[in-house]
């Protein structure tokens, strides 16, 4: 989602894993990598890339696992493109981390400053088609939207088929301006088609 250049403190509202009935741990098969537990989905594979003028930031919660790269999914251009990591930061545009929260330099040749995108911090990630992914290998992908609320950006990431599935990861960026909404009561379904 591209917004004007973004200066308003970020705050952290929802970053559940809808876990359900799936065990923590899988056992892994002869060559078959094991599925990453539900509850590591809780917001440590995700995180939220901002694109000023001067440097491109990623928020993620504390002792999420940060690497060389970070996928960065675009929601609205349904791609992504690999972005490196080049250390971390006290601030971003002035900005300081938020409580329990982490900010990273990012190299993402080609990002519009006012872009807003979500980071995938998985080391291993699949790509499926355009933006989708499948992050915790379980076979069911994810897919990204970011939609505005009044004065802000909600960025989802959602396991199962557009436009239903099971809700990820949230993430609300206030603005402190307003904006036209373009987000719907169905966006804020925690599990919409039974998760699938």
């Amino acid at each position: 989602m591209n917004v004007p250049c973004c200066t308003a403190a970020a705050a952290l509202v929802l970053a559940a894993a809808c876990g359900g009935d799936q065990p923590d741990s899988a056992p892994a098969a002869a060559g078959v990598e094991p599925t990453v537990p539900s509850s590591a989905l809780t917001g440590l594979f995700f995180g939220v890339v901002t694109v000023r003028p001067d440097t491109t930031c990623l928020r993620t919660i504390a002792g999420s696992p940060v690497s060389g790269t970070v996928l960065v999914v675009l929601p609205d251009e349904q791609r992504v493109l690999h972005a490196g990591v080049m250390g971390e930061l006290s601030a971003c545009a002035g900005e300081p981390p938020g409580p329990g929260e982490r900010l990273h330099r990012l190299e993402a040749p080609g990002l519009e400053p006012g872009t807003m995108a979500i980071g995938v911090l998985a080391d291993s990630v699949t790509v499926l088609d355009g933006a989708r992914t499948d992050v915790d290998r379980d076979g069911v992908p994810e897919w990204y939207r970011a939609c505005a609320s009044a004065e802000g950006v909600h960025l989802m990431v959602r396991a199962g088929e557009p436009p239903g599935g099971r809700l990820l990861w949230h993430y609300y960026y206030h603005l402190d301006y307003d904006v036209e909404p373009t987000c719907t009561a169905a966006d804020f379904d925690g599990d919409r088609n039974g998760g699938q």
